[in-house]
C-alpha cells in the first residue's frame, strides 16, 4: 500500500510527531493559523482533535465544520489506538468509520 492510500502518523518526541496528514483546517480558529495547534495522538486533548479534523478533511467527504464536529469521536475510536510508537491508518478504515457513524456528507 503507497503513502496515497493511508495515513502514517509517527512519533518522534514526546511532544513532537511526524506525518503525511497536511495541516490545512485548524480547531481553535479555522481562519488564524497563527494559533493553529500541533497534531500528537494518544490522548484526549487539542493535538489529536487536531490531527483527527484534518484526516477527516482530507477524505474530502464532508465540510470543515462536520470535520471539526466528529473530530473528537474519530480521535477517540481511532487515533487512541494507535501505539505509542505511531502507526498507519488506511483511508478505507477511515471510510468505514464515517460510515458508521452516517454523517452527513457534501454532495458528491
Amino acid at each position: 500500500m503507497n503513502n496515497e492510500e493511508e495515513f502514517i502518523i509517527k512519533r518522534i518526541s514526546a511532544t513532537e510527531i511526524s506525518t503525511n496528514v497536511p495541516h490545512l483546517i485548524s480547531w481553535h480558529s479555522p481562519s488564524d493559523f497563527s494559533n493553529k495547534s500541533e497534531f500528537n495522538f494518544g490522548y484526549m486533548g487539542t493535538g489529536p482533535h487536531e490531527l483527527s479534523a484534518n484526516i477527516l478533511w482530507v477524505m474530502d467527504v464532508f465540510p470543515e465544520k462536520e470535520c471539526l464536529a466528529w473530530a473528537s469521536k474519530f480521535s477517540e475510536e481511532v487515533l487512541n489506538y494507535l501505539p505509542n510508537q505511531g502507526g498507519k491508518i488506511n483511508k478505507s478504515e477511515v471510510n468505514d468509520w464515517i460510515k458508521s457513524k452516517n454523517i452527513k456528507q457534501k454532495n458528491v
